[in-house]
């Protein structure tokens, strides 16, 4: 892949994540607002899915575009994808560090204590692992943790993506530029007049 491309190539992987980052940060805060909604819990996740496939056909249809007439491999396609999930998980990872620090840290501290209670931990056990979970945790963390999840779960997607985007090199065309003696002579009159 020549400098140019490359520079595309992480070009369109942070535009990409972006706007991916930001989708995903939308629907955790639905998901939050609809926390009463038992019933529809499982739309948030649909709803990741939908825009992780989407944004990674879309933004690798775009790289594809931009390979023309070169090869498109299913390495290249697969790397691109996992460029953009580690800049979608960033953002992602932040918007998650500022639900749950800043706009209801009570609610996603009680979330975790009952799925630690379900799971079969005595109190003890789960004040301590909310104390290392919740209570020290840092914005850094976060991050690097949401950019891994991402890069993982997106990695998984863009591997289906992937065998989809791939494509052979463009075959040379045959659009030679016209020579001199095939120009009209009225065209080159009208330019000098």
């Amino acid at each position: 892949m020549d400098q140019n491309l490359l520079k595309i190539s992480w070009r369109e992987a942070a535009t990409g994540g972006l706007w991916l980052g930001l989708a995903l940060c939308g629907v955790s805060v639905l998901a939050y607002l609809g926390r009463m909604h038992v019933s529809l819990s499982w739309m948030s996740s649909l709803l990741n899915f939908l825009l992780l496939a989407g944004f990674i056909l879309f933004y690798g249809r775009r790289m594809s575009l931009f390979c023309e007439p070169q090869e498109y491999s299913f390495g290249q396609s697969f790397g691109f994808s996992l460029k953009m999930m580690m800049f979608a998980g960033v953002i992602a990872g932040l918007g998650q560090f500022i639900l749950q620090t800043y706009i209801d840290p009570q609610y996603y501290r009680d979330l975790i204590e009952e799925a630690l209670l379900n799971s079969g931990f005595n109190q003890q056990e789960v004040d301590l692992a909310l104390t290392a979970i919740i209570d020290q945790r840092s914005p850094f963390m976060m991050i690097i943790s949401g950019a891994m999840s991402m890069i993982l779960y997106g990695g998984l997607i863009g591997l289906a993506v992937a065998a989809f985007l791939r494509r052979p090199a463009l075959p040379p065309s045959d659009n030679t530029s016209p020579s001199e003696t095939d120009k009209d002579p009225s065209d080159e009159t009208r330019a000098n007049s």
